[in-house]
């Protein structure tokens, strides 16, 4: 009895034995084809780096003597003789591509978000923390679904800013409903450019100039709307002047070109003028919008 258990058991053993030994061989087979593989990839990813520098520096681009080499392989491909240049394959010179440059201003604006503000003053004599209180009492930006970046206090008034034109519109005009007897709001908006439009006949006035000039001078490709007149005006030499209030593209447009009304070839430029307050003789604001003192013009100059 004993015999048999102990042969049993050394069969099982054995067996045992085996199936590890069989387990460990499989093991490190396994072990040695991880391995390759990560050797292997490793390799790809190495060529594939190298191929994406390689492809950065073919799409950059090209210098000076990269253009001329571009040129003379142009012209040999052509059969034409590249004049000092030197020897270029012609696959070299078929890879390369001119990226289109981007001015730094360009870059910064779009990665600059835009932002619209609007400022809110009081009609009586409320400190800025008072505005507030007021606005966060009657305005709940919640209800009309519009998001408050900024809200900032300034001399005599409060400053808000939103990502859209929209919610600041949105904005003015609960203020304007809820708020209309003690605070007023302004929204900021960029000021259009102004020309002068020199030496325009004597009948041509605010309300003929936009139609006149659009119907003399089709060339130019303008459309109703892209300008207003703001006022006419005569020199000391007796020469009628118009000062018009223009977008960029129709800023461009007519100052870079001969404009024809009624008999007369007009040039236009830009009007430029120097704002100055009579009542403290500092520049850049009016009388009405004045917090200094009076002084006199002559002491400042």
């Amino acid at each position: 009895m004993r015999k048999a258990l102990k042969e049993k058991i050394f069969e099982t053993v054995r067996t045992l034995r085996q199936l590890f030994v069989k387990i460990k061989i499989s093991g490190d087979r396994n072990l040695n084809e991880i391995s390759n593989l990560t050797k292997e990839v490793s390799k790809l990813e190495t060529e594939l780096q190298s191929c994406r520098e390689k492809q950065a520096e073919v799409q950059q681009t090209p210098s000076v003597n990269d253009t001329n080499e571009q040129r003379g392989t142009t012209a040999r491909l052509h059969g034409t003789p590249s004049i000092g240049s030197t020897p270029v394959p012609a696959e070299v010179g078929e890879q390369r591509v001119a990226l289109p440059s981007r001015q730094y201003a360009t870059v910064v604006k779009e990665a600059r978000p835009t932002k619209y503000k609007m400022t809110v003053h009081s009609r009586g004599v409320q400190q800025p923390e008072e505005i507030k209180q007021i606005l966060k009492t009657k305005i709940i930006p919640a209800e009309l679904n519009v998001g408050v970046n900024t809200l900032k206090s300034l001399s005599g008034g409060v400053l808000r800013e939103t990502n859209s034109i929209q919610e600041i519109e949105v904005l003015e005009k609960e203020i304007q409903s809820k708020c209309r007897e003690e605070l007023k709001a302004r929204i900021h908006r960029l000021r259009k450019p102004r020309i002068i439009i020199l030496n325009v006949p004597a009948d041509i006035n605010t309300s003929n100039i936009e139609d006149t000039i659009i119907r003399q001078n089709p060339n130019l490709n303008l459309k109703k709307g892209s300008m207003t007149a703001k006022f006419t005006y005569d020199t000391k030499r007796m020469n009628r002047n118009a000062v018009l209030e223009v977008g960029a593209h129709t800023q461009k447009t007519l100052l870079s070109s001969k404009i024809r009304l009624g008999w007369h070839l007009c040039r236009a430029d830009d009007y430029v003028t120097a704002t100055r307050c009579f009542k403290c003789s500092k520049f850049n604001h009016r009388t009405a919008e004045c917090r200094g003192e009076v002084t006199c013009m002559y002491v400042c100059m």
